[in-house]
């Protein structure tokens, strides 16, 4: 793992549970830092502009894969809706673990919010 300046992270579903977490990923990463080490993803169109500015990180509407190959993530934080985890999962996720693995690289660690236990 990076030292924490060099840290980066993708948050696959930027809504209200990540959106509560993040000051915790503000305070490991430095304020400065969050534009280059930190993007996220939401399918939240009309609130896209608003988490931006809020959070000044880069969201990204609707494109998991391209946000994860775009931060080449040491660590993934997955909140998306319950409804589309299991798509996002055999569809972007599996491309970007696929498409590490074909780099060599480290895979990222997941860390996994989902709102019950199934």
């Amino acid at each position: 793992m990076r030292n924490d300046t060099d840290l980066r992270i993708t948050i696959i579903g930027l809504g209200n549970l990540m959106e509560a977490i993040f000051p915790c990923i503000v305070e490991a990463i430095g304020r400065e830092n969050l534009g280059h080490q930190v993007n996220a993803t939401t399918s939240d169109q009309p609130d896209l502009k608003r988490k931006q500015e809020a959070l000044g990180i880069s969201v990204i509407f609707n494109d998991n894969l391209a946000a994860l190959k775009k931060m080449e993530p040491d660590i993934i934080f997955f909140a998306p809706p319950p409804h589309v985890a299991p798509v996002i999962i055999r569809n972007e996720l599996e491309n970007y673990v696929s498409y590490i693995r074909k780099e060599s690289a480290v895979l990222p660690e997941i860390y996994a919010f989902p709102p019950t236990p199934p």
